[in-house]
């Protein structure tokens, strides 16, 4: 039988089919649950599937204190553990977020500091998040718009045992295929705030690119995924290009003339990517595409210093580099 457009049934298919294609049988897994209509869903889905696929399925939810009815949601999490059948239940208040830092940064580098805690006591091999393909469309615009690297979430990150079963379906598929099976969610009222450039990228600018240009959510769903595959495979030949760097201790002299020959001689496209891998250790964080083309300036020049981003800087010392 065809089924047509908003058909529930074929929308439960979608959303089993997402994760049995995603997460192979008997893992032992950690699912990322805020409440929300994505986790909630990722969540109901799994614990449907886990006789079938003997899954052992543990849940993580952060409370993030910013709201006063995150203790709401967190209640409502373990109260849908035990619903479904959920092996453990592990949650985490988070304290107030540092002053002069970002609180969406800082939220989410504790958020996934906590699931890798976890999984690792609990010996559990994989870690869930609900992202979907709307997510991956906004990621993809909203770092366009603030002048960033364009790349979204990635399906699967081997190296952190993340998982994202649920990147190619859609919220709306999501939203009617928790209703089918009558299960409620949280609603976070700040997602509807304009303040945000990822609200007003998912509010205001997607529907006027579908309305005003007849550009349709998967036809953007498409290109953001090609856009991300790129820039994935851009860092791989960048790792690549970095071999000659392996054994050298990093900001000697040695180093660092090594490090100016290889960005001479890459491809421009990989030239910030391999200062931003080989940074790494000196300033303990990325640099994006501004500060990396900026430092391989500085590089090849004569200037003593250079202002990373994050405050950090980095000055010549006996023909190296060092951090100040």
């Amino acid at each position: 039988m065809s089924h047509q457009k908003g058909d529930p049934a074929e929308h439960r298919c979608e959303v089993e089919r997402a994760i049995v294609a995603a997460v192979p049988p008997t893992s032992r897994v950690l699912v990322a649950v805020s409440g929300g209509v994505d986790s909630v869903c990722l969540l109901v889905g799994l614990a449907r599937l886990a006789t079938m696929q003997r899954y052992h399925i543990e849940v993580a939810h952060v409370d993030h204190a910013a709201r006063s009815e995150s203790r709401d949601d967190a209640a409502y999490v373990e109260e849908l553990c035990s619903r479904f059948g959920v092996e453990a239940y592990h949650c985490r208040r988070l304290e107030s977020v540092p002053a002069g830092v970002n609180c969406e940064s800082w939220w989410r580098q504790e958020r996934y500091r906590f699931f890798n805690e976890v999984a690792h006591e609990r010996e559990l091999s994989l870690i869930l998040t609900a992202h979907h393909r709307d997510d991956l469309v906004e990621t993809v615009l909203s770092r366009f718009l603030m002048n960033r690297e364009i790349v979204g979430p990635e399906p699967f990150n081997a190296r952190q045992r993340v998982v994202r079963p649920l990147l190619g379906v859609s919220k709306q598929t999501i939203r009617e295929t928790l209703s089918g099976w009558g299960v409620s969610w949280r609603e976070d009222e700040s997602n509807q705030s304009l303040c945000r450039t990822r609200n007003r990228v998912r509010h205001r600018l997607i529907p006027f690119l579908c309305d005003e240009f007849g550009v349709g959510e998967d036809v953007l769903a498409e290109q953001a995924e090609r856009l991300s595959e790129d820039s994935r495979f851009l860092w791989e030949l960048a790792e690549h290009h970095l071999a000659p760097l392996a054994e050298l201790p990093s900001g000697s002299r040695a180093w660092t003339q090594q490090l100016r020959t290889v960005v001479t001689a890459a491809p421009a496209p990989l030239r910030w990517r391999i200062v931003s891998r080989a940074l790494l250790p000196l300033i303990g964080y990325p640099l994006g595409p501004r500060h990396g083309v900026r430092f391989i300036r500085f590089l090849s020049g004569s200037r003593r210093e250079f202002q990373c981003s994050g405050g950090v800087s980095l000055v010549r010392s006996g023909g190296g580099l060092k951090r100040s």
